[in-house]
């Protein structure tokens, strides 16, 4: 009879050569560790100010009437083949360009006074445009301001010849009426309105493009106006009041 203690569960060389198989398989298909491909940030995200946000949308947003989305516009799909295309490509470059006309023309405003012509009869829109011009060189406007001035010069020259035409017109008709008198009076009134603008306008401008006066005074208590008269007394004979 065999003892117990000693006997030992006996493995078979098959069996022992599957387990040494499974455990080299295990250790060579251990997964690897997987490696994350996001980035993360750097930083933290920048906080605007409300100025600088101000600045980005007045740079990132515009209008169809914005003249710098205009030209824009022009530059990219119009001006290199209007210049340098090809018959075909020339005429639709000055079809779009006639479809862009009116907002080109109104941007250029005031170089080209079209916008007071249109403030104008049809009658009188060249004079409009040639008296501005006349003003500009003759009074040398080169700001904006001054332009501006001109034109309302030349546009204040043109209404009270407007209105004075149509009352010249009026005063032919032979009959009377209350209507007709009370518009003679409207229009009085519009004449001599056109007539003061035009007056301070002008008036305004010629004061804009004076030359400046420097004087220089020193002294402890001076009055200074216009036309101010000194009269000299002191080689007056004391007799001369008594004379008199």
């Amino acid at each position: 009879m065999k003892n117990p203690k000693n006997t030992k569960d006996e493995m078979s060389p098959a069996a022992a050569s599957k387990i040494l198989d499974r455990t080299l398989e295990s250790k060579t298909n251990t997964p690897k560790p997987s490696v994350s491909t996001e980035t993360k940030p750097d930083s933290i995200q920048k906080k605007y100010t409300l100025e600088e946000t101000r600045v980005i949308m007045e740079r990132s947003i515009s209008t169809p009437f914005d003249p710098s989305a205009i030209f824009k516009k022009i530059q990219k799909e119009i001006i290199s083949d209007l210049l340098n295309g090809t018959p075909e490509q020339v005429k639709k470059a000055t079809a779009k360009l006639q479809e862009e006309a009116d907002k080109v023309s109104m941007a250029l405003g005031l170089k080209n006074h079209y916008a007071l012509a249109d403030s104008c009869n049809a009658y009188y829109k060249p004079l409009a445009i040639q008296f501005a011009r006349d003003l500009v060189t003759e009074y040398k406007c080169e700001t904006s301001s001054e332009i501006a001035l001109a034109e309302l010069v030349a546009g204040a020259y043109i209404r009270v010849l407007q209105y004075s035409q149509t009352l010249s017109g009026l005063s032919r008709i032979d009959f009377l009426s209350n209507e007709k008198n009370g518009y003679y009076a409207i229009l009085s009134k519009e004449v001599d309105r056109a007539n003061r603008h035009f007056v301070t306008a002008l008036a305004l401008l010629k004061q804009m493009k004076s030359p400046t006066i420097e004087v220089n005074i020193k002294a402890k208590t001076a009055f200074i106006a216009q036309n101010q008269q000194i009269n000299n007394t002191q080689n007056q004979s004391p007799n001369t009041n008594d004379q008199q």
